[in-house]
């Protein structure tokens, strides 16, 4: 028998499937929790400004961050598909008087220049939102720590 449970996290909920497990075996697995969280390189707690007031306003920046920078990539990303249309249009020209042929030169050279200006754009967007990604994964992490931590130094004084 499978058992699904629902766990709110500050991350977030999180669905976990627990398996049958004996008596024996919860006890073993939930006894090694607690020896492992008791060690003192575990236990790392945050202040309460920091869970309060500067962590909630750095996850909100980065996440205003990224949904500008998202918005600004899909713009981008259109720019370029039109770029890319527009060059292939102009380079299938047919041939035509020297005059207009250098013309549709500067026009593609030019199409060229702005498509490598957007895809530079595009790659600058993409490395600031796996920033902004790993910058929140980074905090959320610290929160976990810190309830995690919490929670053992509750079961220490629980136990003795």
């Amino acid at each position: 028998m499978v058992s699904h449970y629902s766990i709110t996290t500050v991350t977030g909920v999180v669905n976990i499937l627990i398996g049958t497990f004996s008596s024996t075996e919860l006890q073993q697995i939930v006894s090694r929790a607690i020896r492992s969280s008791a060690g003192e390189s575990f236990i790392r707690l945050l202040t309460v400004e920091n869970l309060d007031k500067v962590l909630p306003a750095e996850l909100e920046r980065l996440e205003k961050s990224k949904a500008s920078a998202q918005t600004r990539y899909r713009f981008l990303v259109h720019r370029r598909t039109m770029l890319l249309q527009a060059l292939i249009t102009s380079a299938q020209v047919p041939s035509m008087k020297t005059r207009d042929k250098e013309d549709t030169m500067d026009s593609v050279t030019k199409l060229a220049l702005q498509l490598s200006e957007t895809t530079t754009d595009c790659d600058r967007l993409l490395e600031e939102l796996v920033s902004i990604l790993d910058q929140t994964s980074q905090i959320n992490r610290m929160l976990d720590v810190h309830w995690a931590s919490a929670l053992a130094i509750a079961l220490r004084k629980a136990s003795s």
